[in-house]
C-alpha cells in the first residue's frame, strides 16, 4: 500500500496533488550519478494533469503547412508554419550528409539559464519538417512509418490507402477512425481491432460485417448491436436467420432514423464495463492490456510499474509519458517526463529514438549521453550538441545540474528552479491552436 508523503498544491492551477513513497523511490532510481554523487530529481511542482498539458504544448501533430525547405528550396509539408524562424529541411535533406548538427555545438553559459540557452540552440540547429519515414505518395502524414496512398493519417504505421486516421497500424481502405489496428474496408471506428467491412463501430475486436455496433468481439453480420460475444445476423440484440436478417436489415435502412433511436435506447440501457481493460493487475484506469502495477494509465499495453502514462506498448518503469511505442517485448525502463523516447534512463526529453542515459534532449537519435542536445544522430558525451570527452562530459554535467538547481524559472511557469522541470510551454515551437 502506498503512503502519502506529500500533500502538495500545484504551482500552475493550484489544484491539491499527493506525492507518495513509491514516487520518491522512483524519483530517486532515475536522478542521476556523476563521480559517485547523486543529482536528485525533485518531486513535481505541478500536478499530473499539468504536466502533461505542458508536454503535450511541444507536439503538433495534425497542423500542417507548406513552405521552402530551407536546405534545397524545394517546397515541402511541414509542421511549422512559414512564419516561424526555425530552419526547416525537407525530409530526405535532413537525413543527408550535407550538414552536420554538431555546427551548431556552443559552450554553457554559467551567468544565464539554462532554458534560454536551450531554445536558442533549438532555434539554430536545423528541424526536421515532420516525422514520415519510409512512406509513399503520402506526404500529408505526421509521425508515420511505411504508409501508402494515406492522407491526413498520424500515428499510423503500415497502412495504405487509408485517410483521416489516427493512432496504430496495419489498416488499408479505412477512413475516419482512431485508436484502430488491422482495419479494412471500414469507416468510422473507435477503439477497435481486427475489423473487416465495418461502419460507425466502437471498441469492437475480430469481427466483420458490423453496422452501427458498441463492445462486439467476433461477431459477424450485426446491425445496431451492443455487447455481444460470437454473434452472427443479430439486429439490436435480437437473433435472426441469414434470410432473416438480410430482409429485416433492408427494413432498418428504409426507416434508419426509427431504428437509430431504437439503437441509443439499447446502448444506455445495456449495463456498461466499468472500465475497458484485460488482464491488467494492480491497475488504473482505462483501455489498459495486459499490464502490472501502473496507475492513471491510459490507452496502452505490457505496462509494469508505471505511472500517469499515455498511448504506450512494452514500458517498465515510467512516470509521466506520452506515447512510447516499442515494437517489441524487449521493453525499455526507467523514464521520466517524456514525449516519444524510447530505451533506457531518460528524463525530460522529447522526440528520441534508440536512446540511453539523456537528459533535457530533443529530437536525437541512436545516441547515449547527451545533455542538452537536439537534432543529433548517433553521437555520445554532447552537451547543447558540442563533443566531449567522457571525463569532460562527467565533470561538466553536474556543474549544469547545480546551476539549474538555483538558476530561478524566468518564464512561462510559477516559481521554482529549473532543476527537475520540463521544457517550459514558452519555449515550444507551436502556438496553443496547434
Amino acid at each position: 500500500m502506498e503512503k502519502v508523503t506529500e500533500a502538495k498544491t500545484c504551482t500552475h492551477c493550484s489544484a491539491n496533488f499527493d506525492i507518495t513513497d513509491k514516487d520518491l523511490e522512483f524519483y530517486d532510481k532515475i536522478s542521476p550519478v556523476f563521480g559517485g554523487v547523486k543529482y536528485p530529481i525533485p518531486s513535481p511542482t505541478f500536478c499530473p494533469d499539468c504536466r502533461q498539458q505542458r508536454r503535450l504544448s511541444f507536439r503538433n501533430e495534425r497542423k500542417l503547412y507548406k513552405r521552402k525547405c530551407d536546405l534545397t528550396g524545394k517546397e515541402i509539408i511541414s509542421i511549422f508554419s512559414p512564419d516561424k524562424s526555425y530552419k526547416v529541411y525537407g525530409q530526405s535533406a535532413w537525413w543527408s550528409d550535407k550538414w552536420d548538427a554538431m555546427e551548431y555545438g556552443r559552450d554553457f553559459d554559467f551567468s544565464r539559464g539554462f532554458f534560454e540557452q536551450f531554445e536558442e540552440l533549438s532555434r539554430d540547429v536545423p528541424t526536421i519538417s515532420m516525422i514520415n519515414y519510409n512512406s509513399e505518395n503520402s506526404e500529408y502524414c505526421n509521425y508515420s512509418l511505411n504508409l501508402k496512398d494515406c492522407y491526413f493519417a498520424h500515428w499510423i504505421s503500415d497502412s495504405q490507402n487509408s485517410y483521416y486516421v489516427n493512432i496504430w497500424n496495419a489498416l488499408k481502405n479505412t477512413v475516419d477512425c482512431m485508436v484502430v489496428s488491422m482495419i479494412e474496408n471500414s469507416y468510422e471506428l473507435i477503439w477497435c481491432a481486427k475489423i473487416y467491412n465495418s461502419f460507425f463501430c466502437l471498441k469492437c475486436e475480430n469481427s466483420s460485417n458490423l453496422y452501427y455496433c458498441n463492445d462486439c468481439i467476433w461477431c459477424d453480420s450485426c446491425l445496431f448491436c451492443s455487447q455481444l460475444t460470437n454473434k452472427k445476423y443479430c439486429i439490436l440484440n435480437t437473433q435472426y436467420s441469414q434470410e432473416e436478417y438480410a430482409l429485416k436489415k433492408d427494413e432498418v435502412l428504409s426507416n434508419f432514423d426509427y431504428y437509430y433511436r431504437k439503437y441509443k435506447e439499447l446502448y444506455l440501457n445495456t449495463p456498461q464495463k466499468n472500465m475497458y481493460s484485460i488482464n491488467a493487475e494492480n491497475c488504473t484506469w482505462d483501455f489498459l492490456y495486459y499490464c502490472k502495477n501502473s496507475k492513471y494509465c491510459f490507452d496502452s499495453k505490457w505496462l509494469e510499474d508505471c505511472k500517469n502514462i499515455t498511448n504506450s506498448w512494452w514500458w517498465k518503469n515510467a512516470y509521466d509519458v506520452y506515447w512510447l511505442i516499442m515494437w517489441s517485448e524487449s521493453a525499455s525502463e526507467y523514464i521520466l517526463e517524456s514525449v516519444s523516447i524510447l530505451w533506457y534512463r531518460n528524463v525530460f526529453c522529447l522526440n528520441c529514438d534508440n536512446v540511453k542515459y539523456l537528459i533535457y534532449c530533443t529530437h536525437c537519435y541512436s545516441s547515449d549521453n547527451l545533455f542538452a542536445c537536439t537534432w543529433l544522430r548517433n553521437k555520445s558525451y554532447c552537451i547543447l550538441n558540442k563533443q566531449y570527452t567522457k571525463e569532460e562530459y562527467e565533470e561538466l554535467v553536474p556543474k549544469i545540474i547545480e546551476h539549474m538547481m538555483t538558476s530561478p524559472l524566468t518564464r512561462g511557469d510559477w516559481g521554482g528552479f529549473e532543476w527537475g522541470e520540463f521544457f517550459p510551454s514558452s519555449i515550444s515551437p507551436f502556438g496553443y491552436n496547434e
